[in-house]
C-alpha cells in the first residue's frame, strides 16, 4: 500500500465481499498509493530525475518507491495538465476594463527526443533507437509592472499555442482597454499569432538584442576600425531613426555575387527592412515598455530546460509533452489543481 512500509491491516467481511476499511478511508486501492503520495511523486519527479526523485521520497517519507513508479505517476499528472490546457474554451467576452498593458512573448526551444525505427518485433529495440531534436513552443504573459506571469506551451503547432496564448493573456488582465505589448525575435509565426489572437489590441516589437546581433555582424566585417559604429546604429534605432540605419546598411550591402551566408549587410538590411513596423523602440522606451525578450528567454530556462534538458536525458515525444505541461502547471501555481482534495 505504501511501498515497503510494514503494518497490519484489518480485513472485514460484508456478505461475500472483503472490506478493507483503511483503504476505503484513504481512498486508495490495494497495492496503490494515496493521493498525497501520488502528488509527492509528481512534485519530486517534475523537478529532478526520476531516480533522484525516488531517493528523495524515501528520505523524507516512510515509503520505498521505485523510479519506474515515480516516472509513471509524474507523467500521468503531466498528461492531466496537458488535457486541462487543451480543454480551455475560447477567450470569451473581455471585461470592459483591464490592465493598462499586458506584455506577451513567445518562442521555441529545442528538446531532445527519442524514437525507434520500424523493424520486426524480434529486432533488438536498442539498435532501432534514433534521437532527434524537436521544437517545444512556450508563451508567457504578464501585466506591466506585475511580477506574476502566466505560461502555456504546445508542441502541436502555432495555432494551438496562439489559442493558449490568448487564454493566459486574459488571465494576466487583458481587457477591452488593454494594450498587448508583444516582443519577439522577428519570427513570422510570432507576429501572425499575435495579430490573429490579439487583433487590434496588440503591437509587435522586434527584440532589440536580435537586431543588435545582425548589426554586430556587419560591424565586425565592414567597420572593424570604427569601434562606435554599432553604438551609433543602436542609438539611432532607440531614437526612432530606423530608416537611417537601413540606408546605412544599403550603403554597405555586398554585391549580388556574394552568397547569402556571407552577405551580413544584405541579411541585416533585409531583416530590418521587412520589419519596419516592428522597430518602434523610441515609443516603447517612452512608455516604459520592454524592448527585449528576456522574459521568454528566462522562462525557457526555468520552466522547460531546467528539467527536460538534464544531462543525458532523451524523451519519448508524448512524455516530453506531458513533462512540459507539468512544468507549466508548476510555474502557473496550478499544480494543486491536478490533485483536488477528496470530498
Amino acid at each position: 500500500m505504501f511501498g515497503s512500509a510494514q503494518s497490519d491491516e484489518h480485513l472485514m467481511q460484508r456478505g461475500s465481499r472483503c472490506v478493507r476499511p483503511v483503504c476505503e478511508a484513504c481512498r486508495i486501492s490495494p497495492g496503490g498509493y494515496s493521493q498525497g503520495v501520488q502528488e509527492a511523486m509528481a512534485d519530486f519527479g517534475a523537478h529532478e530525475s526520476f531516480e533522484h526523485a525516488a531517493q528523495r521520497l524515501s528520505r523524507h517519507y516512510p515509503v520505498s518507491i521505485s523510479d519506474t513508479t515515480v516516472r509513471k505517476h509524474t507523467l500521468k499528472a503531466g498528461q492531466k495538465a496537458r488535457a486541462t490546457q487543451e480543454c480551455h474554451g475560447g477567450v470569451g467576452a473581455l471585461p470592459a476594463q483591464g490592465a493598462e498593458c499586458v506584455e506577451a512573448q513567445a518562442d521555441g526551444t529545442m528538446l531532445p527526443l527519442l524514437g525507434f525505427e520500424k523493424a520486426s518485433p524480434s529486432a533488438d529495440r536498442r539498435k532501432r533507437r534514433s534521437v532527434h531534436w524537436r521544437e517545444q513552443r512556450l508563451c508567457v504573459t504578464r501585466a506591466q509592472g506585475s511580477a506574476r506571469a502566466h505560461y502555456a506551451c504546445s508542441m502541436e503547432g502555432v495555432e494551438a499555442l496562439g489559442h493558449a496564448w490568448a487564454h493566459i493573456a486574459k488571465q494576466s488582465g487583458w481587457g477591452l482597454d488593454t494594450q498587448i505589448h508583444v516582443v519577439g525575435d522577428g519570427a513570422c509565426w510570432v507576429g501572425e499569432q499575435a495579430r490573429q489572437n490579439f487583433g487590434r489590441h496588440c503591437r509587435v516589437l522586434v527584440d532589440f538584442y536580435h537586431v543588435s546581433e545582425y548589426l554586430a555582424a556587419v560591424a565586425a566585417r565592414h567597420k572593424p576600425a570604427d569601434k562606435n559604429w554599432l553604438g551609433r546604429q543602436q542609438s539611432n534605432l532607440k531614437k526612432g531613426r530606423c530608416e537611417k540605419v537601413i540606408k546605412e546598411l544599403e550603403r554597405l550591402e555586398e554585391p549580388q555575387s556574394e552568397p547569402d551566408e556571407l552577405a551580413v549587410a544584405r541579411n541585416a538590411r533585409r531583416y530590418l527592412g521587412n520589419r519596419r513596423d516592428q522597430l518602434w523602440y523610441d515609443e516603447a522606451l517612452r512608455l516604459g515598455r520592454s524592448i527585449g525578450s528576456g522574459l521568454i528567454e528566462g522562462s525557457h530556462r526555468h520552466v522547460l530546460q531546467q528539467r527536460l534538458k538534464l544531462s543525458g536525458a532523451w524523451w519519448l515525444p508524448e512524455n516530453a509533452k506531458a513533462m512540459s505541461h507539468l512544468r507549466v502547471a508548476l510555474a502557473n501555481n496550478t499544480f494543486d489543481e491536478l490533485f483536488p482534495l477528496a470530498s
